[in-house]
């Protein structure tokens, strides 16, 4: 047990660095050849924790300040990326926006029962895990998807308490995972 300790240290040394970025080739063999079957981007950070994003054969495809942070290691049908004006963004390899998240606890909403909530002109919308748009922006505010179904409204007015916010309507109605209405 003293040696496992003694090694730590210099382990949490060499782990902690930020020198100069290393690249880790992912999803290879022992030769060191990819062996994904599709091509995805690997996301790496400089001392400032910005990201840059990598193809397969080490080349550079998304420069560090591009982004101000990012939300995913690999990008293969989108990865999710923080734009210097603070919006939450779906971009595929091409750096082409998807989408734009709609901002939950400070960051890009979450997936509940696979899709998170998307905005779009004042609008709210549902992507599916893979960053399929499932549900167009049309809703004036909806709640996360909890047992295939999920509150929305087409009215009302954000209210604010204190620190914290909800979108008051009387007018609520269910959806379901294609965005149609369903009873309740």
């Amino acid at each position: 047990m003293k040696k496992i300790i003694a090694v730590l240290p210099v382990f949490a040394l060499f782990a902690c660095g930020t020198t100069e970025t290393t690249v880790i080739n992912i999803d290879s063999d022992s030769s060191g050849v990819s062996t994904a079957q599709t091509p995805h981007l690997v996301c790496i950070r400089n001392a400032d924790f910005e990201p840059a994003y990598l193809n397969e054969k080490g080349d550079t495809i998304i420069s560090f300040g591009t982004y101000i942070a990012s939300n995913t290691d690999t990008i293969t049908t989108y990865g999710i990326v923080q734009t210097p004006d603070f919006r939450w963004i779906g971009i595929d390899q091409s750096e082409h926006e998807l989408f734009e998240f709609f901002i939950y606890d400070n960051g890009p909403d979450y997936f509940e029962n696979g899709h998170a909530r998307i905005q779009k002109d004042g609008k709210i919308g549902f992507i599916n895990e893979v960053g399929e748009i499932v549900i167009e922006p049309q809703f004036a505010f909806a709640d996360p998807f909890e047992n295939g179904k999920a509150r929305a409204t087409n009215s009302g007015v954000k209210k604010t308490e204190g620190e914290h916010w909800y979108w008051d309507s009387k007018d609520w109605f269910y959806i379901d995972t294609t965005g149609r209405k369903i009873e309740n």
